[in-house]
């Protein structure tokens, strides 16, 4: 979390206008309810909140009291940067004004990441039947809210973070429970959720011999809360008292505490984009561990890792006693010298049999039913206040003695729910203590805040809004392949910028990590852990894409996702993710395709998903290390490029505004791509690629060829053209020369075709013929081996042959020894051309010097 972000109080004749970093709200001084809730400049609310409803009638849809439909006192309380305190008291009353002689205090408490706690006192002003008394029917804004998820029932099963998800596309829904701890209304821009703490508070009852066939007027008995979509029209509905007479007598009173949370509450932080992750641990105490050496954290930083998770060996829960600081203390600087940042591994909730607090409070602090981790650790109540404390002190006590740069914190999502009584956890459901959690969540935030880290949580599909807000980085994929959750869950779990923050994904679950996976992942932007990988090429594939995005500079680039990207009709069958820099105007678009089928794509796409192109640009494919048309393309030029997306794969596009000379594309070294500097005089385009333990880095240049390529005064091999592709040595300086601007050549015409002389005899064996269909794999293979146009292959041959731009298939010629393709030319023609090119001219090495490619 931000702790730049403040709360910013207005007031206006009729209302109290709060703000933060994304999210307001309003505050009628009417009613003392809340009447607007925004986020990203979107309303959330279609009538107030909490709109508190009681009855005394057997059905209360007869003669309903609304808060309302009351006037009431609203004075401000408190306001501070992270903190405003409103506090309103009124009444309840009919349509009519006919008043109920009940009084509702409510006290809001605003924080700065969008959260409110809402605390509701109910007093008697005289005796009553009370029959139903509701905190309100939450009424959301359906233009507005595309789906919903909640918590299972947690009075028949106390396990957490079973969610429900419902897309309003497919129609009406309909649920309810005793205990629905949370609600979530969203989109995949962000969403509106109400969070209910306890159980022990609500009462409910069934009527025998009654009109009603289900014992309750309003349908099924005992539901203490509801979550529906009627008429399309989302709303939730939480009961105090419910179909159950009590009589109230003059001074009864009921109090609860509810929290309504917007999210995100946060932009995300660019920082966060550019995580490039070795996991080490370890997750518990581990006897004889001790720190790596050098050597190996060499060799992640070689392989694009800039974090490492874990480092320091100590008993959880008990944070302030290391065993070998001292190692710690040489790991994170060694560490440091090579660039990757350290957070160490700490739990919410683990409290090791060995640690000196379990054995004085584990039985007062524990969950109950007791949750114990492979015989070694009981999971401690996040709600239980001494916990919370001691879990301070030991975090606080780590954070001072070591130079962490942020840190990850694990806990149980499967475990909020707790009926320790010892502490508080009261109910015939328990208590769900995601409250204690944010306010640990908040502690660790400000210890972070405090060296400008990252606070990465493993929240699972956990997707509380009071919980994430707080996070940088949203670790997930430990139950379960995100790939197989379904389209909504997807959306409402997965989908990081709703929350504020960036993802990071475990692959253990996932079956093979391919470049399908990584298109899938680059869809929603999840950073798969680098470390990962269990074969050599899934460990190759990561380490590619991380040393990729880390050229491009993700960390100082605004993210899309596809869920935030327009749907384009150009698009259909392809996810779209973007990264751009508004520092240089460079773009990083991922075309991902599922469907075993290529997909092929035009480039006028590019417009609407990085916004107006400034001029010319160079769009090159990262995965074919093309220049897709050959040239900087303008703006109207794009139209009549495409771009084959395979099956089951991904295609990167790294969009650069056209300097108008040869420039520097990317680097893959695992650090951003360095600066250049140009000597026009010269013709010399001069970089370093600096890492402290990479031998060597693959580097693109777009433009042509160099004349010669030196790294430290040596040469260095180059292929291709348009753009020019190298390994060049890290540490040592590079200097590309480029040949002269070419001058104004002469352009020679000849119509004397009928009188051309015969040509000379080829050699033996030799034959020169048309190309044919089929022969793309042998023309292909004839490019590629001459070493200076490129890597080809067939795919490739076809592009050139259909492009707008284009190789004309009748005045393309192969010729073949023995059958063989051995050399290959064609004539280009494009759009706006005058003139034809004769081009690809190519001859295997083995048959050069025969004159195939001269008269």
């Amino acid at each position: 979390m931000n702790a730049s972000i403040s709360i910013t109080v207005r007031e206006s004749e009729s209302c109290f206008h709060l703000s933060g970093g994304t999210w307001a709200y309003a505050l009628s001084r009417a009613t003392g309810l809340l009447e607007r809730a925004v986020v990203r400049g979107e309303s959330w609310l279609a009538g107030p909140v909490p709109d508190l409803r009681a009855a005394t009638a057997v059905d209360p849809r007869a003669e309903a009291y609304h808060a309302r439909h009351a006037t009431a006192d609203v004075r401000l309380v408190s306001a501070a940067p992270d903190c405003v305190v409103i506090e309103s008291e009124g009444g309840f009353a009919r349509v009519d004004g006919s008043p109920l002689p009940l009084v509702r205090h409510l006290r809001y408490t605003f924080a700065a990441d969008g959260t409110v706690q809402i605390d509701v006192t109910v007093r008697a002003r005289a005796s009553l039947p009370l029959r139903w008394l509701s905190l309100g029917r939450g009424v959301v804004e359906r233009s507005t809210c595309a789906f919903l998820a909640h918590e299972g029932d947690v009075a028949e099963n106390p396990n957490t973070c079973r969610p429900a998800c419902h897309d309003l596309a497919s129609g009406d829904y309909d649920a309810g429970g005793r205990f629905l701890p949370w609600i979530q209304f969203g989109n995949d821009r962000g969403g509106l959720e109400v969070v209910f703490p306890h159980s022990h508070l609500a009462g409910w009852g069934w009527t025998d011999t009654c009109p009603y066939p289900t014992g309750d007027p309003l349908g099924r008995a005992g539901e203490l809360m509801t979550v529906r979509v009627q008429a399309g029209r989302p709303s939730w509905e939480a009961f105090a008292l419910r179909n159950l007479h009590e009589p109230v007598a003059e001074g009864w009173h009921y109090a609860d505490t509810f929290y309504l949370s917007l999210l995100p509450g946060k932009e995300p932080r660019p920082a966060a984009n550019d995580v490039r992750v070795w996991w080490l641990g370890p997750h518990q105490y581990s006897h004889g561990w001790r720190c790596p050496d050098e050597e190996s954290i060499a060799r992640w930083a070689a392989a694009g890792a800039n974090l490492v998770i874990g480092g320091a060996n100590w008993r959880s829960g008990d944070y302030s006693h290391p065993e070998h600081p001292e190692e710690t203390e040489r790991f994170i600087e060694t560490c440091h010298r090579y660039g990757l940042k350290v957070l160490p591994y700490l739990t919410f909730t683990d409290l090791e049999f060995g640690a000196p607090a379990f054995a004085a409070h584990g039985k007062e602090w524990r969950i109950e039913p007791v949750a114990e981790f492979n015989y070694r650790t009981h999971l401690m109540c996040y709600g239980a206040e001494g916990w919370q404390e001691h879990w301070q002190r030991e975090v606080a006590a780590a954070w001072e003695r070591f130079p962490f740069d942020g840190l990850y914190l694990d806990f149980w999502a499967g475990k909020l729910l707790c009926r320790n009584e010892r502490h508080g956890c009261v109910g015939p459901h328990g208590r769900f203590n995601a409250p204690g959690l944010r306010r640990m969540a908040r502690f660790a935030a400000s210890l972070v805040a405090q060296r400008e880290g990252l606070l990465v949580a493993n929240c699972n599909i956990l997707p509380l809004a009071m919980l994430n807000n707080w996070f940088d980085i949203r670790l997930l994929g430990e139950w379960a392949d995100p790939e197989q959750t379904d389209p909504v869950a997807q959306r409402a779990f997965y989908h990081p910028h709703r929350f504020g923050a960036a993802n990071l994904l475990l692959v253990g679950k996932v079956p093979v990590v391919d470049q399908r996976w990584l298109g899938f992942a680059a869809a929603f932007q999840g950073t798969p852990v680098l470390s990962g990988g269990r074969t050599p090429a899934e460990r190759e594939l990561l380490s590619r894409r991380a040393r990729l995005l880390a050229s491009f500079g993700t960390g100082k680039a605004t993210a899309r996702t596809a869920h935030e990207l327009p749907a384009l009709p150009e698009l259909e069958g392809v996810s779209a993710s973007l990264y751009f820099r508004e520092d240089n105007g460079e773009a990083l678009v991922t075309l991902s395709r599922a469907a075993a089928e290529p997909a092929s794509i035009s480039l006028a796409v590019l417009p609407a998903l990085c916004g107006p192109l400034p001029g010319r640009c160079l769009v090159a494919c990262v995965e074919t290390g093309e220049l897709l048309g050959g040239r900087a393309l303008a703006p109207e030029e794009l139209p009549g490029v495409r771009l084959e997306v395979p099956g089951e794969s991904l295609r990167t596009l790294w969009v650069k505004p056209d300097p108008g000379r040869p420039c520097l594309l990317y680097t893959l070294s695992g650090n951003e791509r360095p600066a250049t500097e140009w000597n026009a005089d010269e013709r010399t385009l001069t970089f370093t690629v600096a890492h402290p333990s990479l031998a060597a880095a693959e580097v693109m240049l777009a433009g042509p060829t160099p004349v010669t390529l030196l790294a430290g005064g040596e040469p260095v091999p180059v292929a291709g053209a348009w753009p020019a592709h190298a390994t060049v040595p890290c540490n040592t300086e590079v200097r590309a020369t480029f040949a002269p601007e070419p001058l104004p050549q002469l352009r020679m015409r000849f119509t004397r075709f009928d009188t051309l002389p015969e040509p000379p005899p080829l050699p033996e064996g030799y034959v020169i013929r048309p190309y044919r269909p089929g022969d793309e794999a042998g023309w292909a293979a004839v490019l590629t081996a001459t070493g200076s146009l490129g890597q080809w292959d067939a795919q490739r041959v076809i592009r050139l042959l259909q492009g707008e731009r284009h190789a004309v298939p009748e005045g393309s010629f192969l010729a073949t020894w023995h059958g063989l393709p051995v050399a290959t030319t064609c004539t280009v023609v494009g759009p706006n051309e005058e003139t034809p090119e004769i081009g690809w001219v190519g001859v295997l090495p083995a048959h050069q010097g025969h004159r195939l490619a001269f008269p």
